[in-house]
């Protein structure tokens, strides 16, 4: 985070991590009345409203400690790429017959 480009009550605001990581309010000016959840991966706070993955269910889920866990949308796209990444490199160490290797000759597939 460069100093030279917020001032000084925004750089600390942004080093304690004390807004939403998606709309980018802070929890001083957020109406106080608004629901938080900590993202268990950067520990970045999110409201509510901000992440459309959480519906009513999920959020008593947090609450209630049912889940221990919450990722935000941010954590949970770069896992579905690492996740993505694990399996292209395993289905490559798996594939002995070069299956996967090479694309699909369209015209020697029925079907595809």
């Amino acid at each position: 985070m460069d100093k030279k480009r917020h001032c000084k009550q925004c750089y600390l605001v942004i080093l304690s991590r004390d807004f939403c990581k998606v709309c980018r309010v802070s929890s001083k000016k957020s109406r106080k009345d608004q629901e938080w959840v900590e993202c268990t991966v950067c520990n970045y706070w999110i409201h509510v409203k901000c992440d459309p993955a959480i519906d009513s269910p999920t959020l008593m889920s947090i609450l209630s400690s049912e889940v221990s866990q919450y990722y935000c949308i941010f954590c949970r796209r770069q896992n579905l790429v690492e996740m993505q990444t694990q399996l292209i490199e395993v289905i490559e160490t798996q594939d002995k017959n070069e299956f996967f290797r090479y694309p699909v000759d369209v015209g020697r597939v029925k079907g595809y």
